[in-house]
């Protein structure tokens, strides 16, 4: 039972969107509340008293507040909207406000809360059982259960519509190209890309073959289940384009490879398109199934005075390549970092 020398005061900011209608409601609909004086003054106020003697009124019509004061001074809890109650009209009473932030002012004290989402009805219920010693919740189950029934059908229904299209994407099989112009970080961003996942411990298989020029090739299978290939080559002279064929022939499920843009930034047409087609060879049957991704890195452009900067460019390039691989965690459904 409430503490007959503690009463209180709750009032309910209007933007919170629970009304006094609600929360009549829910006290309706709880076998422990009983409602009395309610049809004499229904249109000022609703009055209900718990099993243990817990007196909750609320006031539904605050303009006529000082015509009742000495009715509804045996209340325990007095629940309002507005503006109209304040400390010198009911005396004896703490104050709780409930704002749109969920202000929970008492004593002086405040505690903040700020939820986009928030179920302010189901808060303020859950404040009223706290103070009053008394089941109020099982009241705002039975008044929401339709409700709740509903939501909870949706929210089920599009978690599998979700896992479905996360089913669909692990399905298919993709080409990742990282493209840009000469000098820009592509082949030092792919060579990160190979060292995330040499040192992934969930890598079950691996394969680094070194190539001219620095470049690499390597083949990696994830879990035992997810194959992954990466070629840090982009130039059109490199052997970029039987890479690319000897990843799809070893069934990859994921290829990693780079390809140069013309100055202007436009794709630059003999490179890309040995992504769809590589030159004097013969695409394995089954190659088309590969949903092609362009990536630019992270780069800093010509004349700029960060050009150059090592430290900053080794930065741009490991965030770039952990950008990949979180990019394949998501589209094979895998975890690798």
């Amino acid at each position: 039972m409430a503490d007959d020398t503690k009463k209180y005061l709750v009032k309910i900011g209007d933007e919170c969107g629970a009304s006094i209608g609600d929360i009549n409601k829910v006290l309706q609909s709880c076998n422990e509340i009983r409602s009395f004086d309610g049809d004499k003054k229904s249109n000022v106020y609703n009055k209900y008293k718990s099993e243990q003697e817990v007196v909750i009124t609320l006031l539904n019509n605050t303009k006529e507040v000082r015509n009742i004061i000495d009715e509804i001074k045996d209340s325990n809890i007095i629940v309002y909207t507005g503006n109209v109650v304040d400390d010198t009209h009911i005396e004896g009473y703490s104050h709780i406000e409930i704002t749109k932030s969920i202000k929970w002012r008492e004593d002086n004290k405040t505690v903040n809360k700020d939820e986009k989402t928030f179920d302010f009805l189901k808060y303020i219920i859950q404040i009223l059982s706290d103070i009053c010693n008394v089941g109020l919740m099982q009241g705002y189950e039975a008044n929401n259960r339709e409700k709740i029934g509903k939501k909870t059908d949706k929210r089920e229904d599009n978690e599998e519509e979700s896992k479905d299209e996360v089913t669909k994407l692990q399905r298919n099989k993709y080409i990742i190209c990282d493209y840009g112009d000469a000098d820009t970080g592509k082949s030092n961003t792919l060579r990160e890309v190979i060292k995330l996942l040499n040192r992934s411990i969930h890598i079950t298989y691996r394969n680094i073959t070194n190539l001219s020029d620095g470049d690499e090739y390597a083949q990696f299978t994830v879990n035992s289940s997810v194959k992954v290939s990466v070629c840090t080559q982009g130039d059109p002279r490199s052997d970029h384009s039987k890479k690319l064929v000897e990843s799809i022939n070893a069934g990859m499920d994921v290829i990693v490879c780079a390809a140069r843009d013309d100055r202007n930034g436009a794709m630059n047409e003999k490179t890309v398109n040995q992504v769809y087609e590589p030159e004097n060879t013969t695409l394995p049957q089954g190659s088309a199934q590969y949903i092609k991704i362009w990536y630019r890195n992270f780069f800093i452009a010509q004349g700029d005075p960060g050009r150059g900067n090592r430290a900053l460019e080794d930065i741009m390039c490991s965030t770039s390549a952990k950008g990949i691989v979180e990019l394949i965690e998501h589209l094979m459904g895998v975890r690798i970092l």
